[in-house]
C-alpha cells in the first residue's frame, strides 16, 4: 500500500471516530421535527456522586471516577432541587447537587449520513491532481467542523450542573412545570421503543 493511500485511510478513520455518541437506547430519540409533536422527556444520561461524598468538591478530592453511580433514563422533571428520571417503569430522583455530570438529548442526529459525505468528498480529492493540497484541506476541515457540530446537536452536557442549568434544561422534561400536586409517580410509565 502506498504512503498516500495509508494517509488516507488514516485521516479517514480519524474523521470518523470524532463523533459524540449517544446514550440513549437506539429507537427511543425522535427526529428532530417530530420533537415538538410528542409528551415524552429527552433522554438524561447522569454520573452521580457516591452516597458517601459530602459533595462534588469532596468527591473530586477524595474519590475516583469509578465511585461513580450511572445511569440514565427519560428526563421526567426538576422540582423542588430533586431530578426525577424514569427508566423501566422505575421513577428516581436526585438531588440535582448530587450529580456530578448531566447529558440531555432531546432527538437524534444525521451525525453518520454527513461523516459519510464528508470522508467520500475528501476521498474524492484523489481526482484533483495539484489542487489536492487545497481541497482535502478544505474538505478534511469543514467536514470534520460539520460533523462534530452535529454529533452535540440536540445535546445538552454539563459537569456539575448548576440550579440554573436544571432551569433551562426543564423544559425538555416531560412535566417542564413540574410534577402535578399530589399526582401518583407509580402510575408513570416509560416510552415503549421503536424498533
Amino acid at each position: 500500500m502506498s504512503k498516500n493511500k495509508i494517509f488516507i485511510v488514516v485521516i479517514s478513520i480519524i474523521f470518523l471516530c470524532g463523533c459524540a455518541s449517544t446514550k440513549a437506547p437506539s429507537g427511543w430519540l425522535e427526529s428532530a421535527s417530530d420533537v415538538d409533536y410528542h409528551a415524552w422527556g429527552g433522554w438524561l444520561y447522569l454520573e452521580v456522586i457516591p452516597d458517601k461524598a459530602k459533595s462534588v468538591q469532596d468527591y473530586k478530592v477524595n474519590y475516583k471516577e469509578s465511585d461513580l453511580k450511572i445511569g440514565g433514563g427519560e428526563f421526567i422533571t426538576f422540582q423542588d432541587s430533586l431530578v426525577y428520571v424514569i427508566n423501566n417503569n422505575k421513577v428516581v430522583n436526585v438531588p440535582f447537587n448530587r450529580i456530578y455530570r448531566a447529558e440531555l438529548e432531546i432527538a437524534s442526529n444525521k451525525k453518520m449520513g454527513l461523516a459519510i459525505w464528508s470522508s467520500l468528498g475528501f476521498l474524492s480529492t484523489i481526482s484533483h491532481g495539484f489542487l489536492l493540497m487545497f481541497s482535502g484541506p478544505a474538505w478534511m476541515i469543514f467536514g470534520t467542523a460539520s460533523t462534530v457540530s452535529e454529533s452535540n446537536r440536540n445535546r445538552f452536557v454539563s459537569n456539575t450542573p448548576d440550579y440554573s442549568w436544571w432551569i433551562n434544561a426543564n423544559k425538555f422534561s416531560r412535566f417542564p412545570q413540574g410534577l402535578p400536586k399530589n399526582y401518583d409517580l407509580s402510575t408513570l410509565k416509560s416510552k415503549v421503543i421503536k424498533d
